[in-house]
């Protein structure tokens, strides 16, 4: 608003110097000071009235983008509208915006017309140099604002390139509700699981079909407390838990720094996989594979070291984790990645497919990890647009 006012009242200055000759004669035929000031000022009412209601216009059209383009958790959104107090705001704002910007215009049109002789010089002198002003406050305001749009719009690109520690591309995901009533022992559950694994992996062009206990990049769901068997001391570290299946890793491509991942032996036995960061934390730079933890109520043998990886939040550091196989405790959220030769939309339907087809399950959502990672930054995302509008 103050870049437009700004250039409003550079324009009306130019315009003033070129009217000089008009505002001289008027005022030699005993125009009153006032008469000049308020001649620039009805201009300048009159433009700012033309161009509020383009503003209003813009608005409603604006306003829609957004509300298009706005993250789905945005509180309110559905209240987000024009309003008569809205409006009033803004004609009270473009009125008093107008006499700003005319008044100082005006003012040094009336002085420049009732100047003389080498007075009238340098008058103008004075005009060009309150145009240079504002010429450097609009420069100003315009830097600014732009400096703080490429930052922005640098820290999404950032947020989006930085490394992971998985790999999104070729991963589809579905997200599935069971009916507590039904599924209510684990042992149902696992079987459920186990059988859905099954159809996925037959599917055309499937190369790895997983199942796992939150969707990714929503935060930790579940967190818990390890520490090392043989050093029972009360130092545990708290840890964000998952529980997996085989070819979890590899589907989602993270990384192995040690040791091995969950294959089908480790389903009865009480074993578990470390970040990078939680081996770290347990065993310093000994080897941690091997080693025994104490952890969810029971003793846990070390079986491998997974890189460490974002998958609660592109936006923070990765927290420690630790897997462990789903069939140990399987739990009540239920998600399954499949990761394909081929085009991941060509995956999603045959994915909603085989596993909505199952008596009372719900297949909830069924996405791209590209779609997710992208929707988890969908409110970083919308403050770039709409700062880069207003830097437009």
């Amino acid at each position: 608003m103050l870049l437009a006012a700004l250039n409003l009242a550079n324009a009306q200055m130019g315009r003033a110097l070129t009217r000089r000759q008009d505002a001289s004669v008027r005022a030699a035929l005993g125009a009153a000071r006032w008469r000049l000031v308020w001649g620039a000022m009805a201009e300048n009412l009159l433009l700012g009235l033309m161009g509020g209601a383009l503003g209003v216009g813009l608005a409603v059209a604006g306003l829609e983008m957004f509300r298009r383009n706005a993250p789905i958790d945005l509180p309110r959104l559905n209240e987000v509208r024009l309003d008569w107090r809205v409006l009033l705001f803004a004609a009270g704002v473009t009125m008093a915006a107008s006499v700003a910007a005319g008044l100082l215009p005006g003012l040094r049109l009336a002085g420049t017309a009732l100047a003389r002789g080498g007075t009238r010089s340098t008058a103008s002198r004075a005009s060009q140099r309150w145009r240079a002003y504002l010429i450097g406050l609009e420069v100003c305001g315009s830097t600014v604002l732009l400096l703080v749009t490429g930052l922005l719009g640098q820290s999404l690109l950032r947020l989006l390139h930085q490394e992971k520690g998985f790999e999104s591309d070729r991963a589809s995901i579905a997200e599935v509700r069971l009916t507590p009533s039904y599924f209510r022992d684990g042992a149902s559950r696992q079987t459920l699981i186990d059988g859905v694994l099954e159809e996925l992996r037959r599917m055309p062009g499937v190369e790895r079909a997983a199942f796992f206990l939150a969707m990714p990049l929503e935060g930790e769901i579940w967190i818990g407390a390890i520490e090392r068997a043989d050093r029972r001391d009360g130092q545990r570290t708290l840890v964000s838990v998952r529980r997996v299946s085989p070819d979890y890793f590899e589907a989602t491509g993270q990384r192995l720094a040690a040791g091995r991942f969950f294959e089908e032996r480790y389903r009865e036995v009480p074993s578990v996989v470390l970040s990078e960061s939680e081996a770290r934390a347990l065993f310093g730079g000994e080897e941690a594979v091997g080693r025994e933890v104490m952890g969810m109520g029971r003793k846990l043998t070390v079986i491998g070291v997974a890189a460490d990886s974002r998958s609660t939040s592109l936006k923070e550091a990765p927290v420690k984790m630790i897997y462990l196989h789903f069939a140990l405790q399987t739990p009540f959220q239920t998600y399954f990645v499949v990761k394909s030769a081929v085009r991941v939309g060509e995956v999603l339907g045959s994915m909603k497919g085989v596993i909505g087809r199952r008596p009372n399950v719900t297949v909830t959502r069924v996405k791209t990890l590209e779609a997710q990672v992208s929707d988890s930054v969908a409110r970083e995302r919308f403050e770039t647009l709409v700062l880069t509008s207003f830097g437009a």
